[in-house]
């Protein structure tokens, strides 16, 4: 059964690697636990720039803990739990198995799938690679975002109880990849109807639809 792994959180803080002025809460630091998860996320995590990050859309974002033994060669060196700024590292699932729409049960809590997450630069200031975000989306491999359907206790170690699933069509690896494709009006068309998906995602897929070469 899958299940989390480690539970992060992060306070917002400078963020390192040169970025004079800028502060971020991706450096997130594990928890034991219990931590009470709510619509608006884990107590003691903050985010710096609610447009990109937090909100009930984006209570939580989810990490495979796969993506670790990748970097780890990549960057010569072993990684912390939080180490790509995830809430939640999840053990059993990843972008080609989680879609949009999943719910989940875990710990005392029940979540639900909304979005990818689709990472910047800070990331890549974050682990110090420059080539971080490229080599995260090729292909998708950078988490998720889940909402808090219902509030609950969760701790690491906790089993992802797996309920209503998404359509098989809007696995995370295939709706970051029509994100990307700006030119995919069909499928924009397609996804933008996903029950589950983050309103901001469905817009963005309506207006490429209703104009193309919308973003």
């Amino acid at each position: 059964m899958p299940r989390l792994r480690s539970l992060q959180v992060g306070r917002v803080a400078p963020l390192g690697g040169g970025a004079a002025g800028r502060r971020s809460g991706i450096d997130k630091r594990p928890v034991d636990g219990p931590l009470l998860l709510g619509t608006q996320g884990l107590p003691g995590d903050e985010v710096a720039q609610p447009r990109f990050h937090g909100g009930p859309e984006r209570a939580v974002m989810a990490c495979a803990h796969a993506l670790y033994a990748r970097f780890e060669v990549r960057l010569g060196r072993r990684l912390a739990p939080g180490a790509f700024g995830e809430n939640l590292t999840v053990e059993g699932l990843d972008e080609t198995t989680v879609r949009v729409g999943d719910v989940w049960r875990l710990g005392g809590a029940t979540l639900e799938v909304s979005a990818p997450r689709m990472p910047c630069n800070t990331l890549a200031l974050h682990l110090g690679d420059s080539g971080a975000v490229a080599e995260i989306g090729t292909p998708h491999r950078a988490g998720w975002y889940l909402r808090v359907r219902t509030p609950g206790l969760v701790r690491a170690g906790d089993p992802i109880e797996l309920g209503a699933r998404g359509d098989p069509a809007g696995t995370i690896e295939r709706v970051a990849a029509v994100r990307q494709a700006k030119a995919d009006v069909d499928g924009a068309r397609a996804l933008a109807g996903l029950p589950g998906l983050s309103p901001a995602w469905r817009d963005l897929f309506l207006d490429r639809v209703s104009k193309p070469g919308a973003p």
